[in-house]
């Protein structure tokens, strides 16, 4: 994380690296810390719709779910493809009390998803079991993740790994 807080400093008007920055903290749960250089990398590119879409799951994060969905909106018109996006806004709804619009966001999401719908599937009956869960397994992988987030001590672990240049999973 040192290497991009430096060359952060170094191009301060880099929205690459603003939004390298971004998903850094995003990475070591420091989701506040996050905000601001998103923001400023989609002040330098409004039409990265990475950026966008983090910026607006940050927001959310946040308590700012209005905002999460005006950010989360442009990056669906940019990509309407990137079901996180649609994720992320169904949850920003959710927030907001809006279940209709959640309800068409997470469908969106799991169109062409089947890692996401099946998460969806499970989240819904309340329970971690799956009808498409591969042999041998009781959930499929993006359910879990779904149902149970990482542990936030091992998610910094791997990306403080990645961020010094080990790659991989550390």
């Amino acid at each position: 994380m040192h290497a991009i807080l430096r060359a952060a400093d170094l191009l301060p008007d880099s929205a690459y690296m603003l939004a390298t920055l971004g998903s850094g903290y995003i990475n070591l749960n420091r989701i506040p810390e996050a905000v601001g250089p998103l923001e400023r990398a989609v002040h330098f590119t409004p039409n990265d719709f990475l950026a966008q879409s983090q910026l607006g799951f940050c927001l959310a994060a946040t308590g700012v779910p209005e905002a999460a969905i005006d950010h989360l909106r442009i990056g669906a018109r940019l990509n309407q493809n990137y079901a996180p996006v649609w994720e992320r806004s169904g949850l920003a709804y959710v927030k907001e009390g809006r279940h209709g619009e959640a309800l068409t966001a997470f469908e969106r999401a799991t169109k062409n998803h089947a890692g996401l719908r099946a998460g969806l599937v499970a989240l819904g009956r309340g329970t971690t079991a799956s009808p498409v869960s591969p042999p041998g397994r009781s959930e499929p992988r993006y359910a879990r993740r779904v149902l149970k987030p990482p542990r936030p001590r091992a998610r910094r672990r791997r990306a403080s790994h990645a961020l010094a240049g080990g790659g991989g999973k550390g």
